[in-house]
């Protein structure tokens, strides 16, 4: 452990020793039509945190995902990813997401990006923040349904200003 946060999950959620999901997202075949999929499929996963459908977010999760973010940490798995978002939609439930129009941007071929502002976070204080950061979500697509999975989420805010 290291700050809180299991090394392994913190490594992989900075993308260090993740040559395995990006290996198993690009051997899905995701090319052009991800592409043209993915960043509205990513506007979707951002709808409906800002509408706190934390279980509809949790489905769109591969089984064996990993989440890394400097605000909770690292998680493996979609039911450890799963308990994590529960707990943080119930202390932040005011928590709301905005990216700027056409702000969802290819990252590379499984890879979505974007930047975004978060209001709804406390502080250590109890005092509302607001942050800006950056959230990366890579997708692999199922091998037995064909359906796009969240294989990785990696945020990191650059910036909290309490309100």
């Amino acid at each position: 452990f290291q700050h809180g946060r299991p090394q392994r999950a913190r490594a992989r959620a900075r993308g260090a020793g993740n040559h395995h999901l990006g290996d198993r997202a690009m051997s899905s075949g995701l090319g052009d039509v991800g592409e043209g999929k993915l960043p509205a499929m990513c506007e979707d996963y951002v709808a409906k945190s800002n509408a706190g459908d934390v279980e509809a977010c949790i489905c769109m999760f591969d089984k064996e995902a990993v989440y890394g973010s400097s605000t909770v940490g690292g998680h493996v798995g979609v039911d450890a990813i799963g308990t994590m978002m529960r707990g943080f939609f119930a202390k932040c439930p005011n928590v709301h997401w905005e990216v700027e129009p056409g702000g969802y941007k290819m990252a590379d071929e499984t890879t979505v990006e974007f930047d975004f502002v978060r209001t709804g976070v406390p502080n250590a204080e109890g005092r509302d923040t607001r942050q800006r950061g950056t959230e990366r979500v890579r997708y692999t697509r199922d091998s037995s349904s064909g359906e796009f999975r969240i294989a990785q989420v990696s945020v990191e805010v650059h910036d909290t200003q309490a309100l």
